[in-house]
């Protein structure tokens, strides 16, 4: 999935570099294709969100005991 959004990326960026007018900057289609980016970005501007944690970076399970969904980071 990741990897399918790799050869359109690289021709926004052409076009974008070029200044070809795009409907939405490079940097917006990759942050909003990352959910970690995403929700950097909302808790930033202070758009109210659930708790986020990046799993790869934990020692240990964030709330135990508690629910949790689970989704990958990209898509």
């Amino acid at each position: 999935e990741v990897a399918s959004l790799a050869p359109p990326l690289q021709v926004a960026t052409v076009l974008e570099a070029a200044g070809v007018p795009l409907l939405n900057p490079v940097a917006a289609l990759v942050a909003s294709s990352d959910k970690l980016v995403t929700h950097a970005i909302w808790a930033a501007a202070g758009v109210p969100q659930p708790q986020t944690f990046d799993l790869a970076r934990l020692d240990a399970w964030p709330l135990p005991g508690r629910p949790m969904i689970l989704k990958p980071s990209l898509g």
